[in-house]
């Protein structure tokens, strides 16, 4: 198989494992480092206290009620990103002694009709 082709499909195989909290997560990031600048603030006074009534079982979303809604869009999508990783080989990366970060990319070769 050429080369070009199974790069493509190493694309592919990638786009598809990464869900659409890794496409969405970053823009969404982006667009709240854009047009709301202080987010370094707002993680420490209100992200984290709603992070640690998480922790303990007893979610409080009043923290994070009066956000904006890019905001919150942002925090949805980082709790789909991390919901995702379970069912992709992104649990690899738990295991340790970690040689998820040095193998080769797997290439699923597909051959027939699709």
């Amino acid at each position: 198989m050429p080369q070009a082709i199974e790069m493509i499909e190493e694309l592919h195989e990638h786009r598809t494992e990464a869900g659409f909290g890794f496409v969405g997560g970053p823009r969404s990031g982006v667009g709240v480092a854009l047009f709301h600048p202080w987010g370094s603030s707002w993680f420490a006074s209100n992200l984290t206290p709603y992070l640690w009534s998480i922790y303990k079982l007893n979610p409080d979303v009043s923290y994070i009620a009066a956000m904006p809604h890019l905001v919150k869009f942002h925090i949805v999508l980082a709790f789909l990103t991390l919901g995702f990783v379970p069912v992709t080989r992104l649990v690899h990366v738990l295991v340790i002694p970690n040689p998820y970060l040095w193998r080769k990319p797997q290439i699923a070769r597909w051959y027939g009709r699709r």
